[in-house]
């Protein structure tokens, strides 16, 4: 094995960098999901915009606007605390991915009805921070997905919640049942 690949390794095993990822990718899910929770009519509106669900019947996108962002929320904090960590990951990974096509489907629909460059393209995603300029929002999701596929992927289970509470046990003598 190469000494870079060891450094890696050692490094991933401490589990450091699953704890930074999971910290900021569930930090950044649930700044997502708050501003949408206390405004689910700001965030139905965000959904029309994109135009990818139907109107009718009327309740299917009114319950995506109501439960998506508790979703976000609940995910958000299981990757922090490091249960069901993985599940998380995969469900995470998934909406990314479905979220930047949907992203770029809409920025393709505004650059070919305006004559702008496609990073001049600045519009509300309906991610709860307000207009962003596609070009960044692209990258950021981008970013996003590598660290919930490396949360999904990775096999470490040092740092999370569970693992702290067992060594903690561990430590003063409490018995394992």
């Amino acid at each position: 094995m190469s000494a870079t690949g060891g450094i890696f390794r050692r490094a991933h095993d401490t589990g450091v960098p699953l704890l930074i990822a999971r910290l900021l990718f569930g930090a950044v899910m649930i700044s997502f999901a708050v501003p949408k929770i206390a405004a689910p009519l700001e965030f139905l509106k965000e959904i029309r915009n994109y135009h990818i669900m139907p109107e009718e019947p009327a309740i299917l996108m009114n319950m995506v606007a109501v439960s998506l962002p508790w979703v976000e929320f609940l995910g958000g904090v299981a990757l922090i605390l490091g249960v069901f960590r993985r599940g998380a990951a995969t469900l995470f990974t998934g909406l990314m991915i479905f979220f930047s096509v949907a992203l770029l489907y809409r920025s393709w629909g505004i650059y070919a009805a305006q004559d702008i460059a496609f990073c001049g393209i600045r519009f509300d995603c309906g991610c709860g921070h307000g207009p962003v300029f596609i070009c960044r929002k692209v990258l950021e999701n981008a970013g996003l997905t590598l660290l919930a596929i490396y949360a999904m992927i990775s096999r470490c289970t040092r740092l999370t919640i569970l693992s702290l509470w067992h060594w903690r046990r561990e430590t003063v003598g409490v018995p394992t049942s």
